[in-house]
Formats: C-alpha cells, structure tokens, sequence
C-alpha cells in the first residue's frame, strides 16, 4: 500500500467522519449502518491508493453509493416484512398512539426527515457538509441547476412545515 496515499485519506478520517457519518445515517436511519458504510468508504479510498482532487466529494459519493446498494436490499426485506405484517395486522385501528410534541417544540431535522429524498440530500450535505453547490453537484451527479433547485423548493417546504406549527405526523 501507498504510504502516501494512506498518510492522505488518514488526514481525511480526522477532518470528515462526522458529516460522512451524519449523511450515511439520514440514507440509512441505522447508526450502526452509518458507521459501516464510512468506514468501508475509506478503507476502499486507502487502497485504491488515489489522491483525487475533491477528497471530501469523492468520499460522500463512495457513501452515496454503498447507502443505495444498502437500501435496495432493504427494499426486498421491507417487502417482505410489509407483507406478514398486512396478514397479522388487521387495520389502523390496531396501531399505537403516536407522542406529540408541544406547541412549539419543533425539531427542525425531524422535519427534515419528512421531506422527500432528494430535498433531505441536498439540505444535509449543504448545512451540515457546507458543501458548495457544484460540489454537490459532482456527488450526486446532478446538473448544478438541479441542485439549486431543489435546496430552494427544499427550505420552502422546510418553511411552510414549520410555519403551519404542524409538521407531518409519521407513524
């Protein structure tokens, strides 16, 4: 292994783990999953043996793509556990009360986590990350303009959900 290369991407653990953590867990929604596909994305950076020009992009799109190999899976599995749930389950009626918070008492990511996909993307990697629009851009491979797009329709969402005092209930 390139010692200069690990000397390199060793710097990177130090300076980006925590918003490759943070992205990998709003894909995923398991810390533990998080952690894992971070650390793969960094093993496989070291021995790639690479020093590319935007480490921090190159490393959010390896988390990009291990989080959607990650989710396809657990498609299939949810599938699966969605259908012995429909024959157990009988109706709505069954499910538990959902805990409000207070008028008020809003967390903003919680919010956040309501919004499609691709607004949660974009507000995440631009807040969090701080990551420029074009880089952004090159992560998720979308045209700038698309990624301007949606940060705007996303923190317009974002507004008007916490303005009306009532955000989406998720079950």
């Amino acid at each position: 292994m390139n010692s200069a290369a690990t000397e390199f991407w060793s710097k990177r653990v130090q300076c980006d783990t925590d918003i490759l953590v943070a992205y990998a867990l709003m894909k995923t929604g398991c810390r533990h999953q998080a952690a894992d596909i971070v650390q793969d994305a960094f093993l496989a950076a070291i021995r790639s043996g690479t020093q590319p020009a935007n480490p921090r992009a190159y490393l959010m799109q390896a988390v990009r793509r291990r989080s959607a190999e990650l989710s396809r899976s657990k498609i299939e599995v949810s599938r699966l556990v969605q259908d012995v749930a429909d024959k157990r389950i009988a109706d709505s009626d069954s499910r538990p009360a959902t805990r409000t918070d207070a008028p008020g008492d809003v967390d903003v990511w919680r919010v956040v986590a309501q919004l499609s996909p691709d607004f949660q993307e974009v507000i995440m990697m631009r807040i969090n990350g701080e990551f420029s629009f074009a880089e952004i851009s090159e992560i998720i491979g979308a045209p700038i303009g698309t990624v301007t797009s949606r940060y705007s329709r996303a923190l317009a969402e974002l507004r008007r959900k916490l303005q009306s005092g009532k955000p989406d209930e998720r079950p």
